[in-house]
């Protein structure tokens, strides 16, 4: 099995470092990365269900595909900007395991600092995934084709759960199925 740890920390609302640890290589690193973008994204829709913070997630997610360049090189007033990591964790943070192969995964989500009622998931965690989608995408600025291919996964994980086909038992599965078909792999 291979691994994937991360670490989204929300040190302002403005401001979010993400840390990556993966022993993936190979072709299983790029794999992994989208997986875990489609683990995330569809672990966030799920948990906020249906409402507001889901529906704007989706239709974003929806929307990057479409315009890929502008999304990922403009930095909306209402979102955080990346920053280094400070060496404290952040008030706000998400931190996810993924163990993987090619055919099959187990994801865990942790959210920290949010309390018994949640505070502040509506709007931590669309951005935890948004950030997630830039992160990847800077740190294989140099890939045009993984950028697209994340890009794919994006507008599937929004297609999937506006089809109502994500639930507590299914996401992970579909995770898999989208990174698949996000990169190429036959489904």
């Amino acid at each position: 099995m291979n691994t994937m740890k991360l670490q989204i920390d929300f040190h302002q609302q403005d401001e979010a470092s993400l840390f990556l640890e993966s022993d993936a290589v190979g072709d299983l690193q790029p794999f992994g990365e989208v997986l875990l973008f489609s683990a995330l994204a569809l672990r966030q829709l799920h948990n906020l269900g249906p409402g507001p913070a889901s529906s704007v997630l989706a239709s974003t997610l929806m929307m990057i595909k479409t315009d890929l360049d502008t999304f990922i090189s403009t930095q909306p007033p209402d979102s955080p900007k990346i920053v280094d990591f400070r060496g404290t964790p952040g008030r706000k943070r998400f931190l996810a395991d993924l163990e993987f192969e090619m055919d099959r995964a187990r994801f865990f989500l942790h959210p920290k600092g949010f309390g018994i009622l949640g505070q502040g998931v509506n709007y931590y965690a669309p951005q935890s995934v948004l950030l997630l989608f830039k992160f990847l995408a800077a740190r294989r600025e140099s890939d045009p084709q993984f950028t697209r291919s994340l890009a794919e996964a994006a507008s599937v994980c929004s297609m999937v759960y506006q089809q109502g086909k994500v639930t507590h038992t299914t996401q992970t599965g579909l995770a898999v199925g989208i990174a698949r078909h996000a990169l190429g792999y036959p489904v």
